[in-house]
């Protein structure tokens, strides 16, 4: 049963690993029992570095998992696993599939065009869409340019080759999801699970925050303060649109999430500018600095 005292935010969210550390500090649970998921391994030497100073420079680390959704986890060739391509050996196939198409020609043009196919076949895998499935012909038809119809050609071809190349061998994106999800059966072996600063807007690390959200013993730290007008969390667009559709997944609300105090912030403001609200003589901000331009 998810409940509002799994959720939380930071008054800061400048400051969210100051709001880590209160999590963790005031549990009552030893390091070791600890287990943490972070965006990436950035944020994981972040933490590491966080608790050895405020331990007065030596501790007993918990479990820091990164969950690859920062940029310095972009490439993960670094897994040795026959079962998985590289995002290297997939750039290079790909490039010169490419450079056979008259409209490209040489393999120097076809690579940065194969590194961003690769790059858009791993969004589609991270949003649980099956490309194989997709009519590229149809979705493109003629009522868009012949640039255009010619990269769904592309796609289309891509889309047929790339699975037979594959010979069962999974992406580095979807080894990443399966990792992701695969720590859902271990939650049970720590008496403080924590997700911090994800935006859960990876469907298998959504999964996952659901999962630790429903433990008694589980916390989520959002990596921004939700606030605002309901209206504009439901367009795509909005920094919160993630966060708002993981509370709804959760049967909860933006005011159901508890804030840890870690100092003052223009958040409140920054939150009624993304929803472009003029109406705002009711935040609790010092607007001086701000000044009308009528355009």
């Amino acid at each position: 049963m998810v409940s509002n005292n799994n959720i939380f935010c930071a008054s800061n969210p400048a400051r969210l690993s100051d709001a880590l550390w209160h999590m963790i500090s005031t549990s009552g649970v030893d390091m070791r029992d600890i287990l943490i998921f972070l965006p990436s391994r950035r944020a994981v030497r972040s933490v590491e570095k966080l608790i050895a100073e405020k331990s007065g420079g030596g501790a007993v680390l918990p479990d820091l998992v990164p969950l690859g959704e920062g940029a310095d986890d972009d490439a993960d060739d670094d897994i040795v696993n026959p079962d998985v391509i590289s995002d290297t050996e997939r750039v290079v196939v790909l490039a010169k599939l490419l450079a056979a198409d008259a409209n490209v020609g040489n393999l120097i043009t076809a690579l940065p065009i194969a590194h961003d196919l690769v790059r858009m076949q791993d969004y589609l895998e991270n949003e649980g869409i099956d490309a194989e499935q997709i009519d590229w012909a149809n979705l493109v038809d003629e009522k868009y340019a012949n640039h255009f119809q010619n990269k769904a050609k592309i796609l289309s071809v891509l889309s047929d080759f790339m699975p037979a190349y594959l010979q069962n061998r999974i992406t580095v994106t979807q080894h990443r999801n399966n990792d992701i999800r695969g720590w859902i059966k271990k939650l049970g072996e720590y008496k403080l699970v924590v997700v911090c600063g994800s935006t859960a807007s990876v469907p298998a690390t959504a999964d996952l925050m659901v999962q630790v959200a429903k433990l008694k013993y589980g916390k989520i730290i959002l990596s921004g303060k939700i606030s605002g007008r309901e209206q504009d969390f439901l367009l795509n667009t909005n920094p919160y649109n993630c966060e708002y559709k993981f509370l709804q997944r959760l049967g909860l609300a933006q005011t159901d999430v508890q804030q840890i105090d870690v100092g003052e912030s223009v958040i409140d403001f920054m939150n009624y500018a993304f929803g472009n609200d003029c109406e705002i003589a009711d935040v609790n901000n010092d607007l001086s600095h701000c000044h009308l331009i009528e355009c």
